[in-house]
Order: structure tokens, then C-alpha cells, then sequence
């Protein structure tokens, strides 16, 4: 049953350089092609890793005032991949795919063909929603065999089919590293939230968080120090950690991507948001990151945008300008809120 996935979902179109590539090189194919993850390979075309170009030109853009442009350039992309990658054959299982993604924190699979050339990709997301469809489906087929049950076996039935569909839903609407929404989530719920403050005419405010010198911290530490404090992160934006409460019952905290996070504001003017960003950064600021015996110590960027209930400017308009913002606070030296 779940063989037959990777077929159906699998996205044709993937971008591919050679391993030698300069960064100038991969951002001439960038520019011409849709396809924003390029698999690396060697000279025999066999996969030797992965990169994501939006997140590769995030980092470069964060960190091109420390070094010269021009070295960068001409880098090779090799440099710069992935090699943390997860592969499978169009004909394989795609569960046993999916366990090690979710293990390992890998957000893409690359299909390759016999010859180990990459010829697709599948984003853990539509995998996990496929998933759910077919054990939704399955628990359909259940529940048309409850009513042939006793009573006590029904109860079980029951509780163990309500127990896996919040087990699903967790797995396609929660990051597993820091337990805080992901960005499918905000996908979703930021048209809900723009409609209910278009209905009762109140603004949202959008906080952008970047953590400062993050790649420092994966370079020194490793990244699975850099795990360690993106966990912490998320308890803090859930508040459970240290008993500190940071933020309100009615916002909603979500890992955008990599060491980036937002925090919907509803019902919340930017004035109101910057006095609880205010107290996102103290706490980061204050807290001790503990890495086996290294203490070590963060701090975030932030920017704030609001979106006004009577706006007719799309929601993505103010989450450009709260990220816009976000690098102005980066400008102005790092550890600061700015508003839009």
C-alpha cells in the first residue's frame, strides 16, 4: 500500500550541479530554473548531497560583511551542501523513508533512478499527508467493524483510534525538534486568523525572530548543540521553560525554518506586540545554554509588522516587512526589536 506513494507524489523536476560548480554557477541555474533544491553530484552523476538554495542565500546574505563576495563566489558548492541527505527508488516503501527522516530532522527525499541519478523529489510534508489519507482511511475500514463488537471492545476501538488521529495530526502540524507549529501550520491558520481580524476589525501583529551568530554555534559546537538550543527556543515560545511565561494564550508561536521564528499576534496593535517581543529577547538573552560542559550564551533579532483589520494588502505584504525589520535590528548590531 504505501509503495505505491512516491510514484504519486514524486515531483519530476529537481534542480542538479556538479559538485565543482562555483556558487556563481548555481546561482545563474537558480535564477533560471523553479527548482530551489539541487542535488549535488560527483563525476560518476551519483548524489553526493543536497542543497537548498534559500536557505545557502540566506546564510551568504547573513554572513557576506565578514568575508570578501568575490572568494564566496567562487567557492565551490561543494563547500556548501548538504551531505546529510535520505534517498529511495521510485518502487520502494515509503515508510521506511519517512522513520528516518523524522529521526534524523531531514525535510527532503531525493529519488534516484538504477543508475543513482537523482530524478525527484518529495518534501516530508506531502509524504506525511499521504500518509495520514491512507491510515485515515484504514481507520475508516475500523470503525465499519465497531458496531460487530462488545461494548468494552468498542470503547478500546474507540480510544485507540482517537489516540492515532491526534498522533497524525501532531506529525503533520508540529516540528518534532522544538515542539512549536510548523510553517504548514501557519500556512493554514494565517488565512483564518487575517479573516477573523477582517471580521471584527482588529489588527494582527506579526514578531519575525532570527537567532544571532546561530552558524557560529553549529561551526564550534556542532549542530547537535545547535539542536539543543533550537529545542530550548521552542520552550521558551511555549512556555515551558523555567516557569517564565513569554507569551500569551492566544498567540501562536511557530518554527519558520532553520533558527527563524514567528509569533501571531491576533487582536494585538504593534506597540502591544513590541512590549512582548521586548520580553522574547530578555529571556533569550538571559538564559544559560547548557552543551554537555559548555555554557553558552544566545540572542535574537526581531522584527515587528502589523496587519490592520481593514488592510486590503495581502498578509504576506506584512510578514516581508516584520522580516524586513527582523534585518534592520541585524544592521543595527544584533540583540535588538525593531518596529516596521
Amino acid at each position: 500500500m504505501y509503495r505505491i506513494i512516491i510514484k504519486s507524489i514524486m515531483e519530476n523536476r529537481i534542480g542538479v550541479i556538479k559538485k565543482d560548480s562555483t556558487l556563481l554557477e548555481l546561482s545563474s541555474i537558480a535564477a533560471k530554473s523553479p527548482n530551489k533544491i539541487l542535488a549535488v553530484i560527483n563525476d560518476s552523476d551519483k548524489i553526493v548531497g543536497i542543497i537548498n538554495y534559500n536557505e545557502l542565500l540566506t546564510n551568504i546574505l547573513k554572513n557576506i560583511a565578514k568575508k570578501d563576495s568575490k572568494n564566496i563566489l567562487e567557492k565551490e558548492v561543494s563547500s556548501f551542501m548538504n551531505k546529510k541527505l535520505i534517498i529511495a527508488h521510485p518502487e520502494d516503501d515509503i515508510t521506511v523513508a519517512f522513520d528516518i527522516m523524522k529521526e534524523n530532522k531531514i525535510d527532503y527525499l531525493i529519488i534516484i533512478n538504477n543508475d543513482n541519478y537523482p530524478i525527484g523529489i518529495i518534501n516530508i510534508y506531502d509524504i506525511i499527508e499521504n500518509i495520514v489519507k491512507i491510515r485515515m482511511r484504514n481507520m475508516n475500514l475500523a470503525i465499519s467493524e465497531i458496531e460487530k463488537k462488545s461494548s468494552m471492545e468498542k470503547d478500546k476501538v474507540i480510544k485507540k483510534l482517537m489516540k492515532e488521529i491526534d498522533s497524525l495530526h501532531a506529525q503533520s502540524t508540529i516540528d518534532p525538534l522544538t515542539g512549536l507549529f510548523n510553517v504548514r501550520y501557519f500556512n493554514k491558520i494565517i488565512e483564518e486568523e487575517v479573516e477573523r481580524a477582517k471580521r471584527y476589525k482588529y489588527s494582527i501583529s506579526i514578531i519575525f525572530m532570527d537567532l544571532d551568530h546561530f552558524k557560529d554555534i553549529n561551526d564550534i559546537y556542532g549542530h547537535d548543540c545547535g539542536n539543543v538550543v533550537l529545542h530550548e527556543i521552542g520552550r521558551i515560545l511555549s512556555n515551558t521553560s523555567d516557569n517564565i511565561n513569554t507569551l500569551r494564550k492566544s498567540d501562536i508561536a511557530i518554527r519558520y525554518g532553520g533558527e527563524e521564528f514567528i509569533v501571531i499576534c491576533p487582536n494585538t496593535k504593534k506597540e502591544q506586540a513590541y512590549i512582548l517581543a521586548e520580553r522574547i529577547r530578555k529571556t533569550v538573552e538571559k538564559k544559560r545554554f547548557s552543551y554537555e560542559s559548555n555554557i553558552i550564551n544566545v540572542t535574537v533579532s526581531v522584527g515587528i509588522a502589523e496587519h490592520k483589520g481593514t488592510s486590503k494588502k495581502p498578509i504576506a505584504d506584512t510578514i516581508k516587512n516584520a522580516d524586513s525589520a527582523m534585518y534592520e535590528a541585524k544592521h543595527l548590531g544584533r540583540n535588538k526589536v525593531i518596529l516596521h
